[in-house]
């Protein structure tokens, strides 16, 4: 008697034999998803040094951080659909060289709008990284373990945030900001090499002749709604991760930015390992605690905004609810799109990015209209739809474990 799960991934991605995790595999996919996430996020630690460098003002110095997700917002779609027939690790091995390329014009430029572009290229190589490894950790995984391959392969994101972008920071400070990129470039080449001498070279899904579409994926029962629920959640937090420091400096507590964004770290970390654990027999619950979860860090900040613990806490909840959710999101669509799962990833690819430029321009219109407790009760506001959503997505986009017994 064998046991499988009726409703994982299984039943729409071809699956290893092996039985045990591929651990040397997915720490290959790991690290190329965290230097996707380093790449992104390391400008937030040095933008006072790069913007006295390039000689511009710090808000546009910021730009740097839009284009990035502008160039992953646009590609997504479109460049995924142009390498599906290529072999899955040549097509992640060519988003590292994108980085890299991408990653040496930044440490040698001195034009600003040369940086510019080079920072869209390389959010065109992080399309293509976040739409792949997700699937790529499931398919060289054994059946009943795939959800949690794909929350491995996808937890770059709080450490970067919780480890790169400090140890960032320190490089930028001690020998300029130049070299926290060139530190990610040569991060690229080793994982390259590990890459050819570790991953097996997989065939795409769409070699089976069928032709990649984005509105067949839609069709599919529960992806919109997987999508609609990622767009709330993602602007939510960006709209909050993006002005955290204003919030708190309009609460006159900017001295509690460093304590708070470790906090947030931490509990990311942490709701990694949770997921990490649980995904594959517990994802709908999951899902449904970390939307709660984010519901009640925006709801804590609009009561307890006088009140520092009460940030700290919330704080806290935000990392649990954040963490871990892009591998729930993907194995979300994943699970409901079936064999258009590459495509699938590529929309939340999207709309993800879409979200973090959306969630700047909701957080700035509520920063200037309402200060800092408009922040959150924006977040509260988007959230309750949110979650109530996702409660209701019972049938077919975040679906409760149903287990069945084959002889």
């Amino acid at each position: 008697m064998t046991s499988t799960a009726e409703l994982g991934l299984t039943s729409s991605l071809p699956v290893t034999k092996e039985r045990g995790l591929p651990w040397a595999k997915l720490i290959a996919l790991f690290t190329a998803g965290l230097i996707g996430f380093l790449t992104e996020t390391l400008p937030a630690g040095i933008l006072p040094q790069f913007s006295q460098s390039m000689g511009v003002s710090p808000s546009l110095a910021g730009q740097i951080l839009t284009v990035y997700a502008l160039g992953s917002a646009v590609a997504a779609i479109p460049v995924n659909q142009l390498l599906a027939k290529w072999r899955r690790r040549d097509v992640v091995i060519a988003a590292l060289i994108t980085f890299a390329v991408a990653n040496v014009v930044t440490a040698l430029s001195t034009n600003f709008d040369l940086t510019l572009v080079a920072r869209f290229v390389a959010g065109v190589g992080a399309a293509v990284v976040y739409a792949n490894v997700g699937g790529f950790a499931a398919r060289i995984s054994p059946a009943g373990a795939q959800a949690r391959a794909v929350t491995i392969a996808l937890g770059g994101a709080p450490v970067a945030l919780t480890i790169g972008v400090p140890i960032g920071t320190f490089v930028a400070e001690h020998l300029g900001w130049r070299w926290t990129f060139w530190g990610v470039v040569a991060m690229s080449v080793g994982l390259i090499i590990w890459m050819l001498a570790t991953l097996p070279n997989l065939e795409p899904l769409a070699a089976t002749g069928e032709k990649p579409s984005v509105s067949r994926t839609l069709r599919h029962p529960g992806v919109i709604t997987v999508l609609l629920v990622l767009a709330g959640w993602v602007i939510v937090h960006n709209e909050l991760y993006t002005y955290v420091a204003n919030y708190l400096i309009g609460l006159h507590f900017g001295q509690a930015l460093s304590g708070v964004l470790l906090t947030f770290g931490l509990g990311s970390l942490a709701s990694v390992l949770v997921a990490g654990a649980l995904i594959d027999k517990h994802h709908r619950k999951l899902v449904v605690a970390a939307m709660t979860l984010f519901l009640l860090t925006a709801i804590g900040l609009v009561v307890g905004s006088d009140s520092v613990a009460v940030i700290y806490i919330a704080a806290a909840l935000w990392g649990l609810a954040f963490g871990g959710s892009t591998s729930l999101f993907i194995t979300a669509a994943t699970r409901a799109a079936g064999r258009d799962a590459d495509t699938a990833m590529a929309l939340v690819v999207t709309i993800f990015n879409l979200g973090i430029a959306a969630g700047g321009v909701v957080g700035g219109v509520a920063l200037a209209g309402a200060g800092s407790e408009g922040l959150a009760v924006i977040g509260v506001l988007l959230m309750i739809p949110t979650v109530v959503a996702t409660v209701f997505a019972r049938k077919h986009a975040f679906i409760p474990y149903r287990k069945t017994v084959t002889a």
